[in-house]
């Protein structure tokens, strides 16, 4: 197997009979490093890369588990005669697979690396591609839309043995413990996973918006971790989007941090649509995209080559306006009333919904389960399809079950959708950045998908 490729050069460990590429950034590598040398391990260079493969000497396959960050990792064990494969938690780094015409493994960041290799590839496999067309999901599945080309599972060790694959997912969503919730500790975790996200020996930067999530970052860094003048903070001004500078231009004075508009155009969008199309490979159905990739184009001009982005934050903490009536059900299935109807007249301003919508959409989920995700559709993609193919089937539904939820006592109906949504959107919206983050050279970092935070989060009442 030749383990060379453009940008991720392979690391042979010291006594030769380990091979390994990684791309990604290890946020605990210097404390594993530590515990490497005083276990006799003898470092050559100061990077992360270093510590994943002395670590496999000490611990084999182990290691993975104790890694925190994000990775794609082939190593290659000539000692033992096996592979050894391994993708970060959430799967915020993309890897690819994929089987050669003579049988041979293909691994890659992108999947235009892989489609000349694997027979077969130049074909759309058609059911992936009536499913994105119809519903909009794509890489909640491990096909792709090229038949023979697959995505390798985020959190999972694989190993090539004599000839046998052996799968092991080493990280799933936790589930939720019957513990008091410990705001402290939230806070405190999140400042160690800010300072954490910060470390990088090349320029970096901050994405601001109007959410509390972009500026919970910023502050962060400013006010906790004393980095208010190392701070730069870049805000996209794009045609069509929601005007946030009123709340931009009040984090930028509170904080007193460096902060500039990127301002995109519709000339921008004629010019730059063709190229994120060939980068992404994969469809995408978002404008939103265009902006991001355009505005990480600018970033990269003004020399920065890691971004912090506030990605995952809704998702993890539920911040959607659409999940108040998951919320509320939960509430009334706890036998909690009072506090159901308390939150269904205080969401109004977050929903845009007068109280009676809101009751009225609530009811229509309780019996109906309509408002979750088993019923999103865009029904002119049918239009695409022919008579033949019309008809919706098994393959193309949504049928995501949660077993760590099933015995719940309370708090299904929210659990339900966060975990849908993590399945379901985060893993596009993880290809989306890495691809406009990379296609200009930025390592995209994305703060709340630290699994350090779902854990401690999710693990208090809902």
């Amino acid at each position: 197997m030749d383990l060379s490729s453009a940008g991720h050069q392979p690391m042979v460990s010291p006594c030769g009979g380990v091979t390994m590429v990684f791309n990604g950034q290890i946020y605990n590598w210097k404390q594993l490093r530590t515990q490497l040398e005083g276990l006799g391990h003898v470092f050559a260079s100061q990077c992360d890369t270093e510590s994943i493969l002395l670590g496999y000497l000490e611990w084999g396959e182990e290691i993975f588990t104790k890694l925190t960050g994000m990775w794609a990792v082939v190593l290659v064990d000539e000692r033992a005669g096996k592979l050894v494969v391994s993708r970060d938690r959430l799967g915020i780094k993309p890897l690819y697979e994929g089987v050669g015409e003579n049988g041979e493994l293909i691994f890659a960041s992108e999947i235009k690396a892989i489609r000349p290799f694997v027979p077969g590839a130049d074909t759309v496999d058609t059911t992936v591609a009536k499913r994105y067309m119809a519903r909009g999901w794509l890489d909640d599945v491990s096909k792709t839309l090229y038949t023979g080309v697959r995505n390798f599972p985020a959190g999972c060790i694989s190993v090539w043995e004599n000839g046998v694959r052996r799968d092991r997912r080493f990280w799933t969503h936790p589930i939720p413990q019957r513990r008091a919730t410990d705001i402290r500790a939230m806070r405190d975790l999140l400042i160690e996973v800010v300072d954490d996200h910060t470390q990088s020996d090349a320029p970096l930067a901050t994405t601001l918006s109007g959410g509390i999530d972009s500026s919970t970052i910023n502050a962060i860094m400013a006010r906790e971790l004393g980095k208010r003048t190392s701070i730069h903070a870049f805000s996209v001004d794009a045609p069509d989007i929601p005007d946030e500078s009123p709340l931009i231009d009040e984090t930028v004075r509170e904080l007193g941090i460096q902060h500039e508009y990127i301002c995109l155009n519709h000339l921008d969008y004629i010019r730059e649509i063709d190229a994120m199309l060939d980068v992404h490979d994969e469809p995408t159905f978002s404008v939103g995209q265009l902006n991001q990739f355009m505005f990480r184009k600018k970033v990269h001009e003004r020399g920065y080559k890691v971004l912090l982005v506030g990605d995952g934050a809704d998702e993890v903490l539920a911040g959607y306006a659409k999940i108040v009536p998951m919320y509320v059900s939960a509430l009334m299935d706890a036998g909690l009333n009072e506090q159901a109807e308390q939150v269904l007249h205080l969401s109004s301003e977050l929903t845009g919904l007068g109280h009676d919508e809101a009751k009225s959409r609530l009811d229509l989920f309780r019996r109906t389960g309509v408002g979750g995700r088993t019923v999103q559709e865009y029904r002119f993609g049918y239009e695409m399809f022919s008579e033949a193919e019309r008809p919706v089937d098994a393959r193309m539904g949504f049928h995501k079950t949660h077993d760590q939820i099933r015995f719940l006592p309370s708090g299904q109906d929210l659990f339900q959708e966060l975990l849908d949504r993590m399945i379901v959107d985060i893993p596009q919206i993880l290809r989306n950045e890495d691809r406009n983050g990379m296609a200009h050279g930025i390592e995209i970092r994305p703060v709340f998908l630290d699994h350090r935070l779902i854990e401690l989060a999710w693990s208090y009442p809902f």
